[in-house]
């Protein structure tokens, strides 16, 4: 009778313990799904943070492209119909602005392009328009370089005073039937801080 007492008295701590050791094993079921995917998101986050970039099927009227942007260089939204990619370039020490570089698939000739261009600026006199060609991937690029007051791009809503002792990198990739624009504008010594940032994307550019 005590024995069975005994029994019958801990039976129900025994049903407890294993309610609770089924409990702890759910938990730490529960606690393991939810790290993976934190570490799945970390990886995701690492990955992110490499210098690759690039727009894939961007444009249903244009090839695909590719390339890698410096990793300190932030992607910010691309604004407009025609931006397809658009980054954030840290000021040089003493500049008060920020560079950006755009990235626009668009028609229109490599001289009309670049009349454009010049229609942005007000231009130094001393320091005339520079224009270069260069093979990459097969592709022969146009590169551009100006320096003067920056009037502004055009865009609805974009400051149009002209900003003096700006600059702009360019160059234009003639893919077909359209081609791609990379626009680096900015104050000038942010550009010429940028420009072996700029010369290594466009270095990095490909065609799958």
């Amino acid at each position: 009778m005590s024995s069975a007492r005994r029994g019958g008295s801990f039976a129900p701590f025994a049903g407890r313990a294993t309610r609770t050791t089924a409990l702890a094993l759910v938990l730490t079921a529960a606690c393991g799904d939810a790290k993976e995917p934190a570490a799945r998101a970390t990886a995701s986050t690492a990955t992110g943070a490499t210098t690759s970039s690039g727009i894939r099927g961007s444009h249903p009227f244009a090839p695909d492209i590719a390339w890698d942007a410096p990793a300190g260089w932030e992607v910010i939204p691309a604004e407009g119909a025609f931006r397809k990619a658009a980054y954030r370039v840290p000021r040089a020490p003493g500049d008060t602005a920020d560079g950006e570089l755009t990235v626009v698939v668009a028609g229109g000739g490599v001289g009309q392009n670049i009349e454009r261009w010049k229609s942005q600026f007000e231009l130094e006199p001393t320091d005339p328009l520079k224009v270069d060609e260069r093979q990459i991937a097969g592709m022969k690029l146009t590169l551009v370089e100006l320096h003067g007051a920056f009037k502004g791009s055009g865009m609805p809503g974009e400051k149009t005073e002209p900003r003096p002792g700006w600059a702009m990198l360019a160059a234009v990739v003639p893919t077909r039937p359209q081609a791609y624009f990379f626009k680096l504008t900015g104050p000038r010594a942010t550009v010429e801080a940028a420009k072996a940032g700029f010369d290594a994307l466009i270095a990095s550019l490909r065609l799958p």
